[in-house]
């Protein structure tokens, strides 16, 4: 069954993610304020809109709650992240990556509704602790 998705923040990494799981087949709804960051990948995902993702209009307008999964891409603006996942949470999305800059924002994330966070801008380095050998 082809999944749902809304990528939220068309940055690096919100941009990769939308391409990505396009080019897997998913089925990929992104938003974004930019519009130039709305062109870079409108030929590429299902649906692309410039908008305000903190507006619960504009998301149920666009079917923004109605996804398998939502990736909360939007590192620069952790308090917009958070009202972004709040909204998703309550409005019934079960699955929620949402991108983050340190451990403390990942877990106010998961607090409000966030069922996963992810660090992409982390490098791993031979010592890092969390690099997993």
């Amino acid at each position: 069954m082809k999944k749902n998705f809304l990528v939220a923040g068309l940055g690096t990494f919100g941009r990769e993610t939308a391409l990505a799981l396009a080019d897997g087949g998913g089925d990929v709804l992104a938003l974004d304020m930019d519009d130039k960051a709305v062109d870079r990948v409108k030929d590429r995902v299902s649906k692309v809109f410039v908008g305000d993702v903190t507006d619960d209009h504009t998301m149920e307008a666009i079917g923004a709650f109605d996804v398998d999964v939502a990736v909360v891409a939007i590192r620069r603006h952790f308090d917009v992240a958070i009202l972004v996942t709040h909204s998703l949470k309550t409005h019934g999305v079960k699955k929620i990556i949402a991108q983050v800059d340190s451990e403390r924002q990942g877990d106010a994330i998961l607090t409000v509704g966030a069922t996963d966070v992810v660090f992409p801008h982390r490098v791993c380095r031979r010592n890092d602790p969390h690099r997993g050998e």
